[in-house]
């Protein structure tokens, strides 16, 4: 199944009008997670992978198993698994180590994944499909902060 993508990830598309604003974004969420211990920053690298898969398996109606497998699989599963990778890498600033530990694979997997990707959105239809995958992720979290804003006000508003 084809897939596609929007110019998020400022390491990659640096050209784009919006380039200060996704800076400004990676350098906020780095610097947020320079204050977090080691436990909650694995915590949302797991998050983030498990969010990546969930849009993958939503999208392509890929088994979540079979973007485990130790196996390559098929093509379409194998650019489904990159696609997952590649996601949670860019969206969520996760290590290539560290996707790569959630994946099963090494890190240079997960790297040349990331670059097989971003090759293919050279490729319009998979670069329209990858930028509906980029805003469900985002839609994913911030519908996950209003839930956290309005668990908040309503501990704040029951004392």
């Amino acid at each position: 199944m084809p897939l596609g993508k929007q110019a998020l990830s400022v390491s990659y598309r640096t050209t784009t009008p919006k380039t200060a604003d996704y800076c400004t974004a990676d350098q906020s969420k780095k610097s947020a997670l320079r204050m977090l211990g080691p436990a909650e920053i694995a915590s949302i690298s797991e998050s983030g992978c498990r969010l990546s898969i969930a849009t993958i398996v939503a999208v392509t109606n890929t088994a979540e198993q079979e973007l485990h497998a130790q196996s390559r699989s098929t093509a379409e599963i194998a650019l489904a698994r990159q696609t997952a990778m590649y996601l949670a890498h860019t969206k969520f600033g996760i290590t290539y180590s560290e996707v790569g530990s959630f994946f099963n694979r090494d890190r240079s997997t997960v790297a040349h994944a990331c670059r097989l990707v971003e090759d293919r959105r050279d490729i319009e239809e998979f670069d329209e499909c990858l930028c509906r995958m980029e805003n469900l992720v985002d839609v994913a979290l911030r519908g996950s902060f209003v839930v956290q804003q309005f668990a908040s006000s309503e501990v704040g508003n029951a004392k």
